[in-house]
């Protein structure tokens, strides 16, 4: 535990450069039910910031889980049923030989003092060498030999006839003789290590030093460097099953390997039985609760199908433990136990965008995370289990595929068990439309210009973001239909109109061409009472409109004409059966609308004002329209209503908007959209009772 992770799988990460634009072609991305994927795309601030729970892979026993669990009562037996359900009891010979690597720091050779009794045996010849009471000996590597040395201080070493009369063999020298080894370190560290102590040739990959030592011995080495010792006895009871148990499996799976198992979280921490600070200071590794544990549970381990299972653990699964295919104990449940007292329950963590690029994507632009899957079980609908890193090199798309567990490693996060909180920089203003229901589709442009959709559920709220292609200049607009559908019109990278559907079930279908060229704004779009669509926009300076059939053929293209301000995107409402007004900001910054009546329209108005930003419009009611703006300076909301053909006066309603706006009404209620301070996006509502308050999207 401690900041262990157990039985960790490298992830071997494919680096692909994809070819092909976003909107210029196609803007297509297969379909499907929105919210399979989660996209994230760079944030403002530079920084990806996560919150998640627990600490390593949550397969089989939590270590804090099975803390609290003892404290409730519950038996080692009890705890160890959880973490590994259908297992049988069975035992090994706890003065079993375990074969453990030890990890040597800075590749330094194995360092032993001399001791009453202390002896070196050659594997390569089967001879003992009684070696001296006083002084060091070290084993020196030679890659295909080693050699032993003996120093009586002042950093002197000397050759040591082994028997036989050789200084340097190819086999392994093994210590033994004392209970205790002691085992000295560089830095004058050291420890204290049962059973025997050896070096064996490398081969040119480091000396191969090994502690042989019985397995109960071993357990007791491990629990206390796994699990705090002043944790209930159930707790280092369970811990001590589960240690000897995936220290037996590891003897099983390598029984002829040099070594059985190591000394590191990539098998489980082992400490030997003693450990020296450099002034001498002795800490007992193996407190009296740790001893009598691994003596209550002597030689016992867990079975399934007569074999030692892979016992693994972590130290939190963050409320839920996580299922491993091929191995039936090892399972998905909900794990109230492992939150109390926990302080890996829930964490947060901040990550430099260039570190995930640089470990990623290396020599690339990265421009969004995307969570492509997820095993379904707790909050943000579980741990990751799929994830793709797009970016760019020179413009050409590149991807990364990896599981969860590779981008946990590359940002440096406790668990796969998390979510990322940062907000991206949004520039433009989204579209939002409610449904009957009360949930909202909200459509934003990304960073890589690329269209998000987000959806908010009633009940649940925000949902993630998705990526659904393409690469747009400015904001897209949308239009809720009567089925529930909605329909959503971008200008393309190529000045064109394309439009997407998403489908009332959720399922995206992709972007359509419909007008080629002469889109320089972003389109807004209105449903006339006969089913049919008007899609507004400015080309160049004029206002123009396409028109689409209720089963969504094309019907024309037709200009409106004015001398208009370019860039600032027109707006429009129907305001009755065959009455549309379409509103726009003139050369002058003021805005002026023009309407249609039975087949007609009418010439300009002059309606006052002036921004420099998108419009935008709705009916909430027959009769009724309502154009909203940025205002100059502070940047407040405005407001006008037109009811019956009659203008009432501008309001200014407040807020601080840094971009344009954007309207959509439903059954008397309307929602404004903007963004506001620190790039976020807001919207407020409009009833008859008034303006709500703004609410800003998390």
């Amino acid at each position: 535990m401690r900041g262990t992770v157990r039985g960790r799988v490298t992830v071997a990460v494919l680096l692909s450069a994809v070819l092909g634009a976003g909107l210029t072609v196609a803007l297509s991305r297969p379909g499907g039910a929105v919210g399979s994927e989660e996209t994230y795309p760079v944030p403002a601030g530079g920084s990806y910031t996560f919150a998640g729970h627990g600490y390593g892979h949550g397969h089989g026993m939590s270590q804090y889980g099975a803390m609290n669990r003892a404290k409730a009562g519950q038996t080692a037996a009890q705890i160890l049923n959880f973490y590994y359900p259908g297992t049988a009891v069975g035992t090994v010979d706890p003065a079993g030989d375990l074969r453990v690597r030890l990890t040597l720091p800075g590749a330094e050779p194995l360092v032993v003092a001399a001791a009453p009794g202390l002896s070196v045996r050659d594997s390569a010849t089967g001879s003992d060498t009684a070696l001296g009471g006083t002084g060091q000996y070290r084993v020196v590597d030679g890659s295909s030999t080693v050699s032993l040395q003996v120093s009586q201080g002042g950093g002197i070493w000397t050759p040591v006839t082994l028997t036989g009369g050789a200084t340097s063999t190819t086999g392994t020298l093994t210590f033994s003789g004392p209970p205790l080894l002691h085992l000295v370190h560089a830095d004058g560290t050291a420890r204290d290590y049962a059973g025997m102590l050896s070096g064996g040739p490398s081969g040119g990959s480091g000396l191969r030093v090994v502690n042989t030592v019985a397995i109960d011995e071993y357990v007791a080495g491990v629990v206390p460097a796994e699990v705090y010792s002043t944790w209930p006895a159930a707790t280092l009871q369970a811990q001590a099953v589960a240690a000897r148990t995936y220290a037996a499996r590891a003897r099983a799976d390598r029984p002829t390997n040099w070594y059985h198992i190591c000394d590191t979280a990539a098998c489980q921490v082992y400490g030997g039985r003693y450990r020296y600070t450099a002034d001498g200071t002795r800490i007992d590794l193996q407190p009296a609760a740790v001893r009598t544990a691994v003596a209550a549970t002597a030689g016992q381990i867990r079975t399934w199908q007569d074999a030692p299972i892979f016992a693994q653990f972590s130290a939190s699964n963050g409320g839920w433990t996580v299922a491993v295919s091929g191995f039936p104990y090892l399972v998905a449940a909900a794990d109230p136990y492992d939150l109390p007292g926990n302080p890996y329950a829930s964490w947060t963590a901040a990550v430099p965008v260039t570190t995930l690029a640089a470990c990623l994507l290396p020599g690339a632009t990265l421009d969004r995370l995307v969570v492509t899957g997820r095993d379904g079980h707790g909050d943000w609908g579980g741990r990751i289990t799929g994830v793709r890193v797009e970016g760019n090199i020179g413009g050409t798309a590149v991807s990364v595929t990896t599981d969860g567990d590779g981008l946990r490693r590359c940002a440096g996060l406790r668990s796969t068990y998390f979510t990322v909180t940062s907000k991206f920089l949004m520039t433009s203003e989204p579209a939002g439309v409610r449904d009957s229901y009360g949930n909202i589709d909200l459509f934003a442009t990304g960073p890589a210009k690329d269209v998000l959709h987000r959806r908010y559920v009633v009940n649940h709220g925000w949902q993630p973001w998705r990526s659904l292609g393409g690469g747009v200049l400015g904001s897209p607009g949308a239009l809720r239909l009567p089925d529930g559908s909605v329909r959503v019109y971008v200008r393309g990278t190529k000045d064109s109109l394309y439009q997407g559907t998403l489908d009332a079930a959720g399922g995206w279908h992709g972007w359509v061409l419909r007008v080629a060229g002469n889109i320089t704004s972003r389109p807004y779009p209105v449903r006339q009472s006969d089913g049919s669509t008007l899609v507004f926009y400015l080309s160049g300076s004029t206002l123009s409109y396409a028109v689409f059939t209720a089963s969504g053929g094309g019907a024309g293209v037709f200009s409106l004409g004015g001398v208009l301000a370019p860039g600032a995107a027109p707006a429009a409402a129907v305001t009755g059966s065959g009455q549309v007004t379409a509103l726009v900001v003139a050369a002058n910054g003021s805005i002026a609308s023009r309407s249609r009546a039975a087949g007609r329209w009418g010439p300009w108005t002059g309606l006052g004002g002036g921004t420099t930003a998108d419009l935008g419009a709705a009916s909430p009611s027959a009769g009724v329209l309502d154009v909203y703006l940025r205002g100059t300076g502070a940047g407040a909301l405005y407001t006008r209503r037109s009811v019956n053909g009659r203008w009432g006066g501008w309001t200014n309603v407040g807020g601080a908007l840094s971009t344009g706006t954007f309207a959509a009404a439903l059954r008397g209620r309307t929602e404004v959209w903007t963004v506001g301070p620190s790039a976020t996006a807001y919207f407020r509502d409009r009833t008859a009772a008034g303006f709500g308050p703004w609410l800003a999207v998390p």
